[in-house]
């Protein structure tokens, strides 16, 4: 797992010269666009948060339809299978903190910046390519991104997203260490 988390930030330090070449150049000098103010400022923290809640809530929703619609089997990869039964949720904080900073870093503020919305979620996407085996897995990975994507676009928080993506991957896991026996 620490491996893992080493080289999702190795995709952070990837994106980090696409940020400051391609990215920074855009904005006025000090700007940090992601980063500072740490929710844009002319947003309500409340409702950024309330966002962010309602963005978990979706996400998990709609990984709970298509596991209860099509089945855990069709949805949940081995990969992921493995990281639920071979470690405690507490090992996985590095790893999940690690893949919700670099990923978001990445594809949010980097990529949003520079190919817009979509092409960013379908690049998400792609980058999830291991679970190809699983085409419903690709859906429920870009329905996240779209919708992780439209927090970032109101709020222009990496932190926000981060968080919510960390978040998501702890209850995914969660709730495939516990065979998504739910009521």
């Amino acid at each position: 797992v620490i491996l893992q988390a080493a080289a999702e930030l190795v995709l952070a330090l990837v994106a980090l010269p696409l940020y400051v070449f391609l990215v920074l150049p855009k904005y006025d000098e000090g700007a940090l666009p992601g980063f500072s103010p740490v929710i844009a400022q002319d947003v309500n923290p409340v409702l950024a948060g309330a966002l962010s809640v309602v963005v978990l809530l979706g996400a998990v929703g709609f990984a709970l339809l298509l596991v209860r619609t099509i089945g855990k089997e069709r949805v949940i990869t081995e990969e992921i299978s493995a990281l639920a039964t071979g470690y405690s949720m507490l090992e996985l904080v590095p790893f999940y903190a690690a893949a919700g900073f670099a990923e978001e870093f990445l594809f949010r503020v980097v990529c949003i910046d520079l190919v817009g919305f979509f092409v960013a979620s379908i690049l998400f996407t792609a980058a999830h390519f291991s679970y190809w085996k699983q085409p419903y897995l690709l859906v429920d990975v870009f329905v996240v991104a779209l919708l992780v994507g439209g927090l970032y676009l109101y709020t222009q928080s990496l932190l926000l997203c981060a968080v919510v993506h960390f978040v998501y991957n702890m209850i995914i896991t969660y709730l495939t260490k516990a065979r998504f026996q739910l009521p």
